[in-house]
C-alpha cells in the first residue's frame, strides 16, 4: 500500500469504518479476528494540528474487534519505539513480526544484527500477552542458518524472561 494510500484511508472514517465492521462480523462467523499487518508507512506524521501518525487515525476509525500484528522491525524503521507502540496497543496484539533491520537503511538483517532491540521487544511482548512471536527475515542469503540463529537467540531472551517472572 503506497503512503498516499495510507494517509487517504486514515483521513476517510465511516466508509472504512463500515467496511471494518463487516470483515469482522464475517470473520467472527468463520471463528477467525481480523488483525491488521503494518509497514513504516503507516507511522508518518500527518499534517494535520495534532501531529498524530496516520496509524493512530487509522486506529480511531477502526472496528475495536480488529486486532494488531505489528512488524516491529518496521515500526522501528519508521522511527518509532516498537516497545512503546506493543505497551499502548499490546491489548489488541496477540501477535509480531519479529524482523530486525538496519533501520535507516531499511534492510531486514538476521535477528540480533540490526537496530532492533530484541530483549527488549521480547519482554514487552510477554508483558503485553502476545500470544506468538513470528520470525520474519526478508530475503536471507541462508534462510536454514537465520532461523538457527534467531531460534536460539528467541530460546535465551524467552528463557531469561521466565526466569525473571517466577
Amino acid at each position: 500500500m503506497a503512503r498516499r494510500d495510507v494517509l487517504r484511508i486514515a483521513r476517510s472514517d465511516e466508509r472504512n469504518r463500515g467496511v471494518a465492521q463487516r470483515l469482522c462480523r464475517s470473520a467472527a462467523e468463520h471463528g477467525l479476528t481480523l488483525c491488521y499487518h503494518n509497514h513504516d508507512h503507516e507511522f508518518t506524521r500527518l499534517d494535520d494540528a495534532e501531529g498524530r501518525m496516520a496509524f493512530e487515525v487509522l486506529v480511531d476509525h477502526l472496528d475495536e474487534r480488529v486486532e494488531f500484528e505489528f512488524d516491529v522491525g518496521w515500526v522501528g524503521t519508521a522511527g518509532v519505539d516498537p516497545i512503546e507502540v506493543l505497551h499502548t496497543y499490546g491489548d489488541r496484539t496477540p501477535l509480531i513480526h519479529l524482523k530486525d533491520m538496519v533501520f535507516e537503511a531499511g534492510e531486514s538483517v538476521r535477528l540480533g544484527e540490526g537496530d532492533l532491540d530484541v530483549a527488549g521487544v521480547v519482554e514487552a511482548a510477554v508483558e503485553t500477552d502476545v500470544t506468538w512471536l513470528i520470525y520474519e527475515h526478508e530475503q536471507p542469503d541462508d534462510a536454514d542458518t537465520s532461523m538457527r540463529k534467531a531460534a536460539t537467540q528467541l530460546n535465551e531472551h524467552v528463557e531469561q524472561i521466565e526466569e525473571f517472572v517466577q
